[in-house]
């Protein structure tokens, strides 16, 4: 198993805004017997820096190279990760084409080999003044089983009409040669402007259940159902609009989210879901199930966590879900079930009982669950430089390869860093830099 481990490289994909950006993590610097001057200058910790054209060609170009910078790759507005299939991703361009595609990595030796395969687009009759702006796929799980019998995939849009006061989600079914609108809902926004930012949406995804859609951004939180009719069909019903009920909330702009498996001493519970606000804010959410199949959320365990140490005024950026505490994590579970390392790496589920959280100056905290306290503060470290000129940290996420390793992307500067949780007071280092 360790040995399997050493020699193997984890994938690492995240947009920035307008591109889509790959890397490979190398877990071998940060295993036992590996940390050593010269491990660490035969393998880099990420390399393979690259710029993926998800719509035309499926290739993805090293960042220093003209292809990456040419401009004839599309411009990606919103991407999207199945929570099953996890090679399965969706990106948008600005042209509102919409495509599917398969992960297949790259090959440092073969920078020609396609890196993934399209699946299939997705061309929404949208107006020309409608934009998407988040996108996420329900598993099949909540989906009906006419839809899974014929191997389809079902991916739910945001999209929202330029100068309107309202949002809509579309739940689209998608097939290998065809796709049918499932359903639209409306929800109504309050912030409007004169480009695209003007709905000002944060975030957009599924809760850890897939049955709870999650919506925040400026003035804005809201918790839907994903249901099944009687008849088949998909329906979404609106949980709680809670900006409309507390007004800290209403004022200010929900900018992160996560939500990991429900904790096993909570009974009946359906969700857990966090939300880190701009003001530095974090706030936790419980949802039960109902006798009558209907979600509904527990006021009563919900709120503010206690001990917030987050900067006031400073957007929690960030919020990020572990897969385990040590390198070898996983070993013993691989060791019971019989399973391969790359198809339990590909299920392993996030730990329910601890969770980071990053704010935009650096500072990250470390949540615990403790029997008797609830959640509890259990560390506090800055691991990026903060300056009034460097812009926020845009992504953050555990190694579900070697569990203790975080990869952050350093905007202000263009780089990816590596952040070593069994060493917390040591700095991240510069592992490489993706500007194209």
């Amino acid at each position: 198993l360790k040995l399997w481990q050493r020699n193997t490289t984890e994938s690492v994909l995240f947009h920035d805004g307008r591109q889509v950006i790959s890397s490979r993590l190398s877990s071998a610097p940060f295993l036992r017997g590996e940390r050593g001057s010269n491990a660490r200058a035969e393998h880099r910790s990420l390399d393979d820096i690259r710029r993926v054209d998800c719509h035309e060609t499926g290739r993805a170009f090293p960042v220093h190279t003209p292809e990456a910078t040419s401009g004839s790759i599309p411009a990606v507005v919103c991407m999207c990760q199945h929570k099953v299939d996890r090679q399965i991703f969706a990106t948008c361009d600005d042209r509102n084409r919409i495509s599917m595609w398969w992960w297949s990595g790259t090959d440092s030796s073969d920078v020609e080999k396609p890196a993934l395969r399209i699946m299939g687009g997705l061309c929404p009759r949208l107006e020309p003044e409608t934009s998407v702006y988040h996108m996420c796929f329900l598993s099949a799980e909540v989906l009906p089983r006419r839809i899974v019998e014929k191997d389809g995939r079902v991916i739910v849009l945001l999209t929202h009409r330029r100068g309107s006061k309202w949002l809509s989600m579309e739940v689209m079914s998608v097939y290998a040669a065809r796709f049918h609108l499932e359903c639209i809902q409306q929800v109504q926004i309050d912030s409007c402007g004169s480009d695209r930012k003007e709905a000002e949406v944060s975030f957009f995804t599924t809760s850890y259940s897939d049955r709870i859609l999650l919506l925040g951004g400026r003035g804005l939180l809201q918790f839907w159902q994903v249901y099944e009719t009687p008849s088949g069909q998909i329906e979404l019903q609106l949980i709680e609009n809670v900006a409309s009920t507390f007004r800290d909330i209403k004022n200010n702009v929900m900018v992160s989210v996560l939500s990991t498996p429900p904790p096993l001493l909570l009974h009946g519970m359906q969700d857990w879901v966090m939300v880190g606000s701009s003001d530095g804010v974090l706030y936790g959410w419980k949802f039960d199930n109902r006798d009558d199949h209907t979600i509904r959320l527990d006021e009563q365990v919900s709120g503010r966590f206690r001990g917030n140490s987050h900067t006031q005024g400073v957007p929690i950026r960030s919020l990020v879900g572990t897969f385990g505490g040590s390198p070898d994590a996983h070993h013993r579970q691989l060791r019971s079930q019989g399973l391969s390392y790359s198809l339990f790496l590909n299920k392993v589920s996030m730990d329910e009982r601890g969770f980071y959280s990053l704010g935009d100056d650096g500072k990250l905290l470390s949540w615990s669950l403790m029997d008797g306290q609830g959640w509890t503060r259990t560390l506090e470290v800055n691991i990026l430089e903060s300056s009034p000129a460097s812009g926020p940290c845009m992504a953050c996420h555990s190694s579900r390869l070697v569990p203790h390793i975080m990869v952050v992307s350093d905007t202000s500067r263009k780089l990816l860093k590596c952040y070593n949780r069994l060493t917390p007071e040591d700095a991240p280092e510069d592992a490489a830099v993706y500007a194209v």
